[in-house]
């Protein structure tokens, strides 16, 4: 006997390296009556899925992933401890604590903890409730399996019922991006890998819509599970002081990722971060005089503001130079599409570098650089870069390809 409704199950081939790494998933069709008309007590051995919990459902952890925008997955779970807090383990009044079970039995410990993997802007591609047991009701009727922002005036009720099930909030923010939900039923608490095989059962936000959507940096947000959602046997989620604490999280601060100008020089183009994630002062070598150096930030930057920001460039450390700030707000002609806007150029404000220069200093003033409002309009946001930026360019002796031509991050700004 099969069952009408398709549930989404975790195929385990997720890959962790790169900007590329991205966790699978795939659609499971006909999983037994066990999930699917909320029998509870049952077992279904062929599809994994184990007896049912007892008791209220369960808020287990949070979790966030960035799986693009670095050069290695950024992975977060608030419900992991800070080790340097941890008791003396080894006496036997603390070797059944939780702190101790993770901080040395764990293989990875807290590496994922919020206080050394903070959620980026763009964690909001993959934020988990995880639950002890599957939601599968929302006020004793099913839960929907996707919602869909962009499709909801045509949602059915038991989408709507999935975007009503959990929400965030963030009263510092200038709004929320739209956010995507979908129902997973699988999973574990336990993964040798949390970046390929994520935890479950579960639900998950996705950022969705305009590319320049993601989450605003600094800022604390909270997810909401509604009192409504149960499991298959129909026992309401009842909030806990340890469950509501495992619902907040605070994104990192407004920064710049990486800085580069030359594509033929892989050894200068440094993810920032690898160094330093406060990194404020950077050197860059072989800069061709034909292009912009290029900042790339961790979230959206408002474009609209660079060109009044007033830059302080000096050749060999003496002689003032006209520079220009522009940020990639536009695509290329026909459609003038909106590109992320992510990254900032510096370029002269006419022409190409001096000739006869060896090298520029520049100094971008703390607060110029704004990150966008999220919520719709995308104007200027509430974050903006605190300290100075300092940029020390020598230039290459030969005729290099840039990252972006001095004439192209000049037309970037602007729809043609």
């Amino acid at each position: 006997m099969s069952s009408s409704r398709t549930f989404r199950a975790f195929a385990g081939t997720g890959q962790r390296a790169g900007r590329s790494a991205q966790r699978g998933t795939i659609m499971g069709t006909t999983i037994g009556l066990c999930a699917a008309l909320l029998w509870p007590g049952c077992a279904d051995y062929l599809t994994g899925q184990l007896e049912e919990l007892k008791g209220p459902i369960q808020v287990t952890k949070l979790t966030l992933f960035d799986a693009s925008s670095r050069d290695a997955p950024v992975f977060t779970d608030t419900s992991l401890p800070d080790c340097k807090m941890a008791p003396d383990c080894t006496k036997p009044e603390n070797r059944e604590l939780r702190i101790c079970h993770i901080c040395y039995n764990d293989v990875f410990k807290d590496r994922y903890a919020p206080h050394k993997s903070p959620p980026t802007p763009d964690s909001g591609a993959d934020i988990r409730v995880v639950f002890n047991k599957a939601a599968l009701q929302f006020d004793g009727k099913e839960l929907g399996t996707d919602f869909d922002p962009a499709k909801e005036a045509s949602a059915s009720d038991a989408s709507k019922a999935l975007r009503d099930a959990a929400k965030i909030s963030c009263a510092e923010c200038g709004g929320l991006p739209p956010l995507a939900r979908s129902l997973f039923i699988s999973g574990s608490d336990v993964s040798f890998d949390p970046t390929a095989i994520p935890y479950g059962p579960s639900i998950k936000f996705s950022v969705s819509g305009d590319p320049r959507s993601a989450l605003e940096p600094d800022s604390n947000y909270i997810v909401q599970v509604d009192s409504k959602v149960a499991g298959r046997d129909g026992e309401r989620f009842a909030a806990t002081p340890e469950q509501t604490t495992l619902l907040k999280f605070k994104t990192e601060p407004f920064l710049v990722s990486r800085v580069f100008g030359s594509k033929n020089s892989p050894d200068k183009d440094e993810w920032v971060y690898k160094s330093s994630p406060a990194l404020t002062s950077f050197d860059i070598a072989d800069q061709p005089r034909g292009g912009a150096v290029t900042l790339v930030f961790n979230a959206p930057v408002h474009v609209a503001s660079l060109a009044a920001v007033t830059v302080d460039a000096r050749k060999d450390g003496t002689t003032p130079i006209p520079v220009t700030l522009g940020g990639d707000a536009f695509g290329a002609s026909p459609g003038c599409k909106v590109k992320p806007q992510r990254e900032v150029y510096v370029f002269p404000t006419t022409g190409d570098w001096p000739i006869d220069a060896n090298e520029v200093k520049i100094r971008i003033p703390a607060g110029s650089i704004k990150d966008v409002a999220q919520g719709g309009t995308f104007g200027p946001g509430r974050h903006s870069i605190g300290s100075e930026l300092v940029i020390n360019v020598k230039f290459a002796s030969a005729t290099g390809t840039p990252h972006v031509k001095n004439a192209d991050a000049r037309s970037a700004s602007k729809c043609p």
